[in-house]
């Protein structure tokens, strides 16, 4: 599962200035030129629906959640503005490091939009936060904002590549509320922002308030996706056996983590019991390895079942465990792989959808020439995309779709998605070969 959280606030400040540009659609930073200055860019974002993915069970392990600060560089379109100046006089600049540092107190965004006195039209605000103050009549405990806590740091060698930096573990820390979440500032290394240059460095990104779909954001990427083999059980390889819990046709998640305890109905597998993980909301998991010869059945007996204080009775579930000759097929044989027809169920093509809403998709594989007969598939994926003219611009990568006992699915969040038409490929790996079927969903979230 993928969420995206945009920025809910971000500013440029400029050393030994007052001078702001919080409202600006581009978050400049520069270091050098004749003034020996240099920018530093704060952003902080509300982490709220983050840790509420978690706490409600969807992010089941929250070390199996990576989370991603993303920013599009103003440059990466067009590599004819390398080595060029802006129009203010700035150097497009390459090969440096930028720093990605926590920011230890409160602030506001600010509202200027320039801080070139010498542009026409230029709205110039010394309103906080600034370079001294971070509120009105409250002065950073450092001018500046403290480096000394560092997150992350990424290299650019051209200077138009974007920025792509992993917080998972400062992220993680907010969601546990281990750490305040005052937000993140990005600059330039402290030796590049002592420099002397001929003219001012320069490297843009947009910033919250651009008018392109380009804004900043941070993506929460849970890795923990379901893949049932209850009915496709091998001897000799690792297995997943899940229980799913619902009340009211919910999905609900239980006081404590269930037991499980294994046993074949021949008496022939010695019994053993483990501790189930949460895999996601209503969802438990385990990882089972049956080092016997296949074709004989076992039970899965579910225990420690325990809803709003109140003690279910223990579930007994089955499954067969199969050759390990049928999964393997070492030998002389080869496979050809299988093909089949996608349709997705759960949104309607050019459905509009309110921000905000969950949708369930589910994505059938349908064998062709035969009357809707719908597998299950392994290696399936979706990503979603917006368009912009001829180009696509990727907003879920490809990520893997769930896989129960009994069809395929994912979870689709629009709360995280900008308003804009969406459009959805779906990717299948079967041996050898990938197929795509593109564009097999068009919709647009209000």
């Amino acid at each position: 599962m993928v969420l995206r959280t945009y920025l809910s606030k971000n500013n440029t400040i400029v050393s030994g200035t007052k001078i702001n540009t919080g409202k600006n659609p581009i978050s400049e930073l520069y270091y050098g030129g004749v003034n020996k200055g240099f920018s530093r860019n704060l952003m902080q974002f509300n982490h709220t629906n983050i840790k509420k993915y978690y706490e409600e069970g969807f992010f089941g392990d929250l070390s199996k959640v990576t989370h991603t600060l993303k920013m599009v560089n103003t440059g990466i379109f067009n590599e004819d503005l390398l080595n060029k100046n802006t129009e203010d006089g700035k150097e497009r600049t390459s090969s440096f490091d930028l720093v990605l540092f926590e920011i230890n107190e409160s602030w506001d965004e600010g509202i200027g939009y320039d801080y070139n006195l010498n542009l026409k039209g230029g709205v110039i605000s010394n309103k906080p936060s600034n370079w001294y103050d971070r509120e009105t009549g409250v002065n950073w405990g450092i001018n500046g904002v403290d480096n000394s806590n560092l997150i992350n740091i990424q290299h650019f060698s051209d200077g138009n590549e974007n920025l792509t930096l992993d917080i998972t573990s400062i992220v993680n820390e907010y969601i546990l509320g281990t750490k305040t979440n005052n937000g993140m500032a990005l600059s330039f290394t402290p030796y590049l922002e002592s420099l002397d240059s001929d003219k001012p460095q320069y490297v843009g990104f947009f910033s919250r308030h651009t008018q392109t779909f380009h804004e900043p954001y941070i993506e929460s990427k849970y890795t923990n996706v379901i893949s049932d083999d209850r009915f496709n059980f091998y001897g000799e390889k690792n297995n997943k056996l899940y229980l799913y819990v619902n009340t009211n046709n919910q999905p609900t998640n239980l006081d404590e983590l269930p037991i499980v305890t294994i046993k074949s109905e021949n008496g022939d597998l010695d019994e053993f019991t483990v501790t189930a993980e949460q895999i996601s909301k209503g969802v438990y998991g385990i990882d089972v390895i049956i080092n016997e010869s296949g074709n004989f059945m076992c039970e899965d007996k579910w225990s420690n079942i325990k809803i709003g204080g109140i003690e279910r009775p223990d579930i007994t579930l089955n499954f067969e465990v199969k050759e390990s000759d049928d999964y393997y097929n070492i030998g002389l044989n080869t496979e050809i792989p299988e093909s089949y027809k996608m349709n997705i169920v759960g949104i309607k093509y050019n459905e509009k959808i309110n921000k905000g809403d969950v949708r369930k998709i589910f994505t059938n594989a349908v064998v062709p020439y035969t009357v809707n007969h719908k597998v299950l598939v392994d290696r399936l994926e979706y990503r979603l995309f917006v368009k912009e003219g001829v180009n696509e611009h990727t907003v879920i990568d490809y990520n893997l779709v769930n896989k129960t006992f009994m069809n395929n699915y994912f979870l689709l969040d629009t709360e995280s998605l900008l308003p804009n038409t969406y459009y959805l490929d779906i990717r299948v790996k079967n041996g050898d070969q990938i197929k795509t079927t593109k564009e097999i969903l068009k919709f647009d979230v209000m």
